[in-house]
């Protein structure tokens, strides 16, 4: 990782400048910037589709600007308007290709040389300054060569985790207490996924558990500050973000917490080392990739996707519930016939709660975490089935309005919590029918996870971390319904977030 430097004195100089004078000098930078980049930004090469959003007489930074709150509405204008076509929206970071699933066929294998999966992620994040986000690829080798075989021999290290991690934060509940939910579940499933990276010495350590979410709050905080200002303007400005020296300093923060740790493991026997995934990860590390400060960054990187996209997840989930408590007694019904059965929760198990999953996948078709998904930059002029896609374009898939797609799913704007519970139970369903109706399905029907080459690896996962925590909820607590209906999410260019000012209402159950 490189970690741009600028000498002491030059910052103490900068600090002395008057505002009103700075302030003056950023105003013409902004003036001259935003100038440079308008020019460039119109001789590039275009795709021949429609934009959409934009209404007549509005120029496209008048469309950007609604859609950094707006993005949902327009992208499904453009996807009824447009459908089985490509068609731009205006996004923050520049005019996005929305593409069709034919097109998304003909793309999902090229190599990230032809159709770059990373590029838009680091757009999203300005990875250039937050730091966050990598190339690198071990972690999804370890996924696919460690974890899930492995998974079933930690669940008692993950089930005390998640006993714990819930008393801790959610706490007795003896009596109604109204829970900051979004504040209790970061950290419950930070804690869990941490036992899981590595062990006790990372879920019940403090330091690592607040860099780690502070990391992924500064950068995305970070982030969107940058956004508001032109790309030839964000290297000055970016010194007057204070959010950018925190990403450093989580980043130090990590490689004094793991490298010791892996330090402590050397010259272990194969019988002592532990099982997690940090030491999964130094096993499959090759050449450079086993440097422990790479390894100490690349968990930070990981911690962000794993906490950010799973906490997401569970407080949609229960801001769902909480609205609409019919659905309660079923789920603990559907729980207690498989404890009844003397079955312990394992990914076999948890697989067989089939309305958990059901109603976790109706929460996400309506609250995903992003709006746009399958993104890639092209590196090359391309054309895929007859339609042409010109180098520099940023495609992806309207996914959220597809899943509002009447052809798709009947009756589409209803919540109908146990939707796809049905279509898995049906008796003469198609077997590929019944698999693409779960929550961590990827097909070009439902792309919440991306699909193809490069998707969520870690979604069986979360899926597994979620329901474990639900269970637990849900068996031991009542949740009160929602005074004001059903919070609504936080729309921020194509990123959707719950609202974690919301509290809901929690008692133990007797």
């Amino acid at each position: 990782m490189v970690i741009s430097r600028l000498s002491p004195s030059f910052i103490a100089h900068v600090h002395k400048i008057p505002f009103s004078q700075a302030f003056l000098y950023l105003a013409l930078l902004v003036l001259c910037g935003a100038s440079i980049q308008y020019v460039y930004s119109s001789k590039r090469n275009r795709a021949s589709a429609p934009i959409a959003g934009v209404q007549k007489g509005k120029s496209l930074r008048a469309g950007r600007k609604c859609f950094r709150r707006d993005a949902k509405s327009m992208l499904q204008e453009g996807y009824t308007k447009y459908k089985g076509r490509p068609f731009y929206v205006p996004t923050l970071e520049g005019d996005r290709l929305m593409i069709p699933p034919y097109i998304v066929d003909g793309l999902k294998n090229l190599p990230d040389s032809e159709a770059d999966a990373v590029e838009p992620m680091f757009q999203m994040f300005e990875s250039k300054y937050t730091l966050l986000g990598s190339r690198e690829t071990l972690h999804r080798k370890t996924i696919k060569n460690h974890l899930y075989q492995n998974i079933d021999d930690l669940k008692d290290e993950l089930l005390d985790e998640v006993n714990v991690a819930i008393s801790d934060t959610i706490g007795p509940c003896n009596d109604w207490t109204e829970i900051l939910i979004a504040e209790s579940m970061v950290q419950t499933v930070s804690r869990v996924s941490s036992r899981l990276f590595g062990g006790l010495s990372l879920s019940r350590n403090q330091a690592w558990i607040g860099s780690a979410i502070g990391s992924a709050d500064d950068a995305i905080i970070a982030a969107r500050k940058l956004k508001a200002w032109p790309s030839i303007l964000k290297p000055a400005v970016a010194y007057f973000v204070p959010e950018l020296a925190r990403c450093k300093q989580h980043y130090v923060k990590a490689r004094e917490i793991i490298v010791p740790l892996l330090e402590s493991r050397e010259g272990l026997s194969e019988s002592q080392k532990p099982r997690d995934f940090l030491q999964w990860m130094t096993q499959e590390a090759q050449g450079s990739e086993r440097d422990k400060t790479f390894l100490a960054e690349l968990q930070l990187d990981i911690a962000f996707t794993a906490f950010f996209t799973t906490t997401a997840a569970i407080v949609q989930l229960l801001f769902d519930l909480c609205s609409r408590l019919e659905y309660v007694e079923a789920l603990r019904e559907e729980v207690s016939v498989i404890t009844r059965q003397g079955t312990y929760l394992n990914r076999t198990t948890l697989g067989k709660l089939y309305k958990l999953d059901s109603f976790m996948k109706e929460s996400q078709r309506f609250n995903p975490l992003m709006l746009i998904t399958f993104t890639r930059y092209m590196k090359r002029d391309t054309y895929i089935e007859g339609v042409f896609i010109p180098k520099h374009t940023v495609v992806g898939v309207p996914a959220q309005a597809m899943s509002m797609d009447p052809e798709l799913y009947p009756d589409p704007t209803r919540f109908d919590g146990f939707r796809f519970e049905r279509i898995r139970n049906q008796s003469k369903v198609d077997p590929a029918v019944a698999a693409a109706a779960q929550w961590a399905s990827s097909t070009l029907e439902s792309m919440p996870f991306g699909y193809g080459r490069v998707n969520c690896t870690g979604r069986q996962l979360a899926s597994m971390e979620i329901k474990m925590i639900m269970v637990k909820i849900l068996m031991n607590y009542d949740l009160g319904e929602l005074p004001h209906g059903r919070p609504k999410s936080d729309f921020y260019d194509y990123q959707v977030a719950p609202d974690r000012t919301v509290k809901i209402s929690m008692k133990r159950r007797s």
